[in-house]
C-alpha cells in the first residue's frame, strides 16, 4: 500500500475521504443504561461532544465548548429542559437552541442568534448511536443482535485503544491469527483453511478446520459490517463439538480521533431449547486491558517489566485475555501503521478485500452516492439479518457452501430442494 493510499484510509477528521464517509453512518456513543442524570464526555471522528439525558428520556447530542465563553458543557447539569452551562447559566435544548442566558438583560434577545452545534441520536439495543453527516440522515440500521427478541442481550463499552481505528477493523476479516496471537485461550489450534466472499453489507470470512469425525468439516463465519462493524459467533469453549454458536458479538470500531479509538459491543445469548435465558460467554473487563507498547530497553526504564506481556496478569481470564492480546498487538504497530512497509501474504486476503471495501465506500460518497451499508428505507420485516456461523457440516455441505459462498444460501437450497422432492 502507498503511503498516501494509507493517508486516506486513516485519517478520519470531518475534510477527510475516510471521515466523509465515516459521517455518512450512524455510530455508537454511549450506553442507554448508563446515560442518566450526568452529562458524558464523548469523542467521535476528532469532534468533542457531550451527550445528555433529559428527565423526560430524550437524549442531545452537543458540541462540548459552550459558544459563550468555551466552558465545557460536560461540566454542566441537566434540567428539565435541557443542558445548563455551570460557567454563566446559558441553558441549551437538545436541537442546541439557547433558551436562558440569565445573566443577559431580561428583554435580550441575543439568546435567539446563538445555535449550538448539534447531532441526532437514537437509542437502539442498548446503546446510544449518533450521525454525524449531511441531511437527512439514513435509516439507523436495526441489526438483529438489537432488536432480536429470543434470548438476552447486553450492551457494553468494549475497549480504548491507542491507535487508529484501521488496524482493529483489518482484525475482523483475519481468522488466521486466531491459532497464533490467542493460543492459550482458543479451543482449536489448527490453522484454518480460509475464504472470502462479498456481501450486501460487507464480506464474510470463513475459517474452516477439521471436523470431530471423519467426512466433517467445523466452519466459522465471522461478517465484516462495512465499513467499521463486526459480528462474529462466539463458541462455548467447554464444548468439544461446536453445533452453533453461545453467543453473538456485534461490535463497532469508532475513531475518537486519528489516533485513538473506541470499540463499542453489544452481546446476544440466544435462549435454549425450552426458552430460558443462556449464559455470555464473553464476559470481559475493559479495565484490564491496558497493555503496554513495546519500548526498547523497557527492562532498565520501567524495572521488572516482563520481555513478554502476562495477558493474564491481574487477574485477566477469558475473554478479557482475548481482547488484550488484540488490543497489545495493534497498538504495537504504532499509532497508525506505516501501511507501505506491509508484505502482504495470502492469509491476508481478507484484510485485502477489507480495504477494498472501504475504499469503494470512500469513492462512492466521493461521487455523491451512499456507500455499502447505508440504509434509506426499514427492512420488509423489520430487522436486518447478519449471517454468520459456528458449525459442523458434512462435505457435502461445506462443498455447497463454497458454491453458494454462503452457508446460508447453501441450507436454504437444500432445504427447498428436499422439500420439493
Amino acid at each position: 500500500m502507498k503511503s498516501e493510499d494509507n493517508y486516506e484510509l486513516t485519517r478520519v477528521g470531518a475534510h477527510t475521504p475516510a471521515g466523509r464517509m465515516l459521517r455518512r453512518y450512524w455510530h455508537p456513543v454511549g450506553v442507554s443504561a448508563d446515560l442518566k442524570d450526568t452529562p458524558k464526555l464523548v469523542k467521535i471522528l476528532g469532534e468533542e461532544l457531550v451527550l445528555f439525558r433529559k428527565p423526560d428520556g430524550q437524549c442531545g447530542l452537543l458540541d462540548s465548548r459552550c459558544p459563550h465563553r468555551g466552558a465545557n458543557l460536560a461540566t454542566g447539569y441537566v434540567e428539565a429542559e435541557g443542558l445548563r452551562c455551570p460557567y454563566h447559566g446559558w441553558l441549551f435544548s437538545v436541537s442546541g437552541a439557547c433558551l436562558q442566558q440569565p445573566c443577559e438583560p431580561a428583554d435580550s434577545r441575543f439568546k435567539e442568534r446563538i445555535q449550538q452545534v448539534n447531532y441526532p441520536v437514537q437509542e437502539l439495543g442498548g446503546l446510544v448511536f449518533a450521525y454525524l453527516g449531511p441531511s437527512p440522515a439514513p435509516e439507523l440500521p436495526r441489526w438483529d443482535v438489537l432488536v432480536r427478541e429470543d434470548g438476552t442481550r447486553r450492551a457494553a463499552f468494549a475497549r480504548f485503544v491507542p491507535s487508529n481505528w484501521l488496524q482493529l477493523v483489518d482484525n475482523h476479516q483475519d481468522p488466521a491469527h486466531t491459532t497464533w496471537l490467542h493460543k492459550q485461550m482458543q479451543p482449536w489450534q489448527e490453522t484454518p483453511e480460509c475464504h472470502y466472499f462479498d456481501s450486501a453489507i460487507g464480506s464474510i470470512a470463513v475459517a474452516v478446520r477439521r471436523g470431530p469425525r471423519d467426512e466433517t468439516r467445523y466452519v466459522r463465519e465471522v461478517h465484516f459490517i462495512a465499513p467499521n462493524g463486526m459480528k462474529v459467533p462466539i463458541p462455548d469453549p467447554d464444548e468439544s463439538a461446536f453445533n452453533q454458536p453461545s453467543t453473538l458479538r456485534h461490535v463497532w470500531v469508532v475513531p475518537m480521533d486519528d489516533l485513538n479509538t473506541v470499540e463499542w459491543e453489544v452481546l446476544f445469548a440466544p435462549f435454549d431449547d425450552d426458552g430460558r435465558p443462556t449464559q455470555f460467554k464473553y464476559d470481559a473487563d475493559p479495565a484490564l486491558y491496558d497493555m503496554p507498547r513495546p519500548v526498547p530497553y523497557a527492562e532498565y526504564i520501567r524495572p521488572g517489566a516482563d520481555a513478554y506481556p502476562d495477558y493474564a496478569k491481574g487477574g485477566a481470564r477469558g475473554a478479557t485475555v482475548i481482547l488484550r492480546q488484540d488490543t497489545q498487538i495493534q497498538s504495537s504497530q504504532g499509532v497508525i501503521q506505516p501501511r507501505e512497509h506491509e508484505h502482504l501474504a495470502t492469509s491476508d486476503r481478507g484484510v485485502i478485500k477489507l480495504r477494498r471495501i472501504i475504499k469503494e465506500c470512500i469513492d462512492a460518497v466521493a461521487r455523491g452516492d451512499d456507500p455499502r451499508g447505508v440504509f434509506r428505507t426499514p427492512p420488509p420485516d423489520g430487522v436486518i439479518h447478519v449471517e454468520v456461523a459456528e458449525t459442523i457440516v458434512s462435505e457435502d455441505e461445506y462443498r455447497q457452501l463454497l458454491e453458494h459462498e454462503s452457508l446460508d444460501a447453501a441450507r436454504s437450497e437444500r432445504g427447498a430442494t428436499e422439500k420439493a422432492a
